[in-house]
C-alpha cells in the first residue's frame, strides 16, 4: 500500500500516479496497492497552537474528505491533535456531521 502523510489532493493524485506507474512498470496491477492518507484534522475554529492538515466547519471538511476519494485514497487515517477533552469533543463532532456525509 500507500500511505503518505499530510498531501494535499492535487499532491495526493500526482504521488499516486507515480505509484500506480512505478506498478505497471514492475508488471503489477496498480488495484494492487491499497491507496491510503494519514491527516490531522480539525473540526471549527482551530485553537492556537493546533497545526493540522485538514480544518474548517462541517461542511469544509467533509467536501475535502470527499476530494480525496475523487482523486484516488481509499482508506483515510485521521488524527486529532489535542488535549482528551477536546478529542472527545471532536470524535463527536466528526461522527454527527461527517461520517453521515461519508
Amino acid at each position: 500500500g500507500w500511505s503518505p502523510i499530510g498531501l494535499g489532493p492535487a499532491e495526493y493524485a500526482i504521488g499516486l500516479g507515480r505509484i500506480q506507474a512505478g506498478a505497471l512498470a514492475s508488471s503489477r496491477q496498480p488495484s494492487d496497492i491499497v491507496a491510503a492518507l494519514q491527516l490531522s484534522v480539525w473540526i471549527g475554529v482551530v485553537p492556537e497552537g493546533v497545526r493540522p492538515d485538514l480544518a474548517g466547519s462541517p461542511d469544509g471538511v467533509a467536501e475535502s474528505l470527499g476530494a480525496y476519494g475523487r482523486v484516488g485514497v481509499e482508506h483515510i487515517v485521521l488524527q486529532i491533535d489535542a488535549t482528551p477533552t477536546d478529542t472527545i469533543d471532536q470524535l463527536g463532532l466528526f461522527s454527527r456531521e461527517i461520517m453521515p456525509r461519508m
